[in-house]
């Protein structure tokens, strides 16, 4: 109501302020849309370091891993790129080390626009 309100008014400096509180309730303390959005294009929905991705290559080395709910597919290409380059001078597999599946229904960034940006 107070957005509408200060839009109706033109007030810049409202429309700012309120803006800003939702963001902060949206995004958290200091963190832009801009800011989410990179994050989201980088990693998905859900960060990753190099920590959990080599336990996690370390872990299922040997089996492989199906992704499902993998979204643009961040996780998925990050542990693909991992997985080959531990295990590039140990065996010569012709195999994927992760199939990810995502029916593209709940993505928070849109696959028509994103897609061949992550």
């Amino acid at each position: 109501v107070e957005l509408m309100e200060a839009r109706k008014n033109q007030d810049q400096v409202q429309m700012k302020t309120i803006l800003e509180e939702m963001n902060k309730v949206v995004y958290g303390e200091g963190v832009t849309p801009q800011i989410r959005e990179d994050f989201l294009m980088q990693h998905g929905c859900t960060g990753f370091t190099d920590e959990i991705l080599q336990y996690l290559v370390r872990t299922f080395e040997h089996r492989g891993i199906v992704e499902v709910g993998s979204g643009n597919g961040q996780w998925a290409r990050a542990l693909s790129d991992h997985y080959h380059g531990i295990s590039q001078n140990q065996s010569n597999k012709s195999w994927d080390f992760i199939v990810a599946y995502d029916n593209m229904e709940q993505l928070p960034l849109s696959p028509k626009v994103y897609h061949k940006n992550t």
